[in-house]
C-alpha cells in the first residue's frame, strides 16, 4: 500500500538520509527474528505449495520440483531468504524500525503543496519541496479537498451520491490528516498517524524556524 509523508527539516537534501533507517533493507539497525513455531513454518509451506498458478510453475519446473518435495526449512531458506543463526535457530534478519520498502519524493502526491506566490524559479504553484513559510496551507487544504471532489464526480455511484453530497464529501477531506498519513521531523523522528492539531503545530514551528517541507510517497 502507498502512503504519504510530510518531512519537516532544515535541508531537503538530507531527506534520503533521514528516511534510510526506516527502510526494510536498512542495515542501520538489523536484528535476527527467530521463527519460533514449527507448525507455522509447516502451514506456510503447505499453503504455498497449493498454489494453482500452473503457467508460473511450468516456467519454473526445476524450482517446482525442489519446492514440492523439499523440507519446510529448506524451502524457507531457499525461497524466502531465511537462514540459521549460530545456535541453529531458523529465522530472518529484519529492521524493527521499518516502515517502508520503497519511497520517492512526490510520487502519487506530486504537486500538492500550493505556494503563496510564484516566480521564475517556481513557475508553478504545486510543488513537492518548499520552504514551510512559502506554502499557502489553506490553499493546499482546498486543493486536496477538490482532488477528492474530482474523485467523487468520477467514481461515486448514484446510490453513493444520495448518501452524501459532493459538498459534504469535499468538506470532510479539507484537512491534512485525511491526505498525509504520517509526519517526519528532523528533531523528533517519525510520527505515526498524527491528528490535525499536530499538523498545524508542526507547520507553525517549522515556519518560524525557517525550515523546509518535503512530500514523500512511500510503499508499506
Amino acid at each position: 500500500m502507498h502512503a504519504s509523508l510530510l518531512v519537516f527539516c532544515s535541508d531537503p537534501k538530507d531527506v534520503d538520509g533521514f528516511l534510510e533507517p526506516y527502510h526494510f533493507e536498512s542495515e542501520s539497525d538489523q536484528e535476527f527474528q527467530v521463527e519460533i513455531f514449527a507448525e507455522d513454518i509447516q502451514r506456510n509451506f503447505d499453503n504455498d505449495i497449493t498454489l494453482k498458478d500452473k503457467k508460473y510453475w511450468r516456467e519454473k519446473m526445476d524450482e517446482y520440483v525442489r519446492y514440492k518435495t523439499g523440507k519446510p526449512e529448506d524451502y524457507l531458506m531457499e525461497f524466502n531468504g531465511y537462514e540459521k543463526d549460530e545456535d541453529g535457530n531458523l529465522g530472518y534478519w529484519t529492521n524493527p524500525n521499518a516502515r517502508m520498502d520503497w519511497s520517492e519524493i512526490g510520487g502519487r502526491w506530486s504537486d500538492e503543496l500550493q505556494l503563496k506566490k510564484t516566480n521564475k524559479n517556481n513557475p508553478k504553484k504545486g510543488v513537492d519541496i518548499a520552504k514551510v513559510s512559502a506554502v499557502d496551507w489553506e490553499k493546499t487544504k482546498n486543493h486536496i479537498a477538490e482532488m477528492y471532489g474530482k474523485g467523487y464526480d468520477a467514481q461515486f455511484t448514484a446510490k453513493q451520491k444520495k448518501e452524501i453530497s459532493r459538498k459534504e464529501y469535499v468538506e470532510q477531506h479539507k484537512n491534512f490528516s485525511m491526505n498525509f498519513h504520517d509526519i517526519f521531523c528532523e528533531e523528533e523522528g517519525w510520527i505515526d498517524e498524527p491528528d490535525e492539531q499536530t499538523f498545524e503545530d508542526k507547520i507553525k514551528y517549522w515556519s518560524k524556524k525557517g525550515g523546509w517541507v518535503v512530500v514523500v510517497d512511500y510503499h508499506q
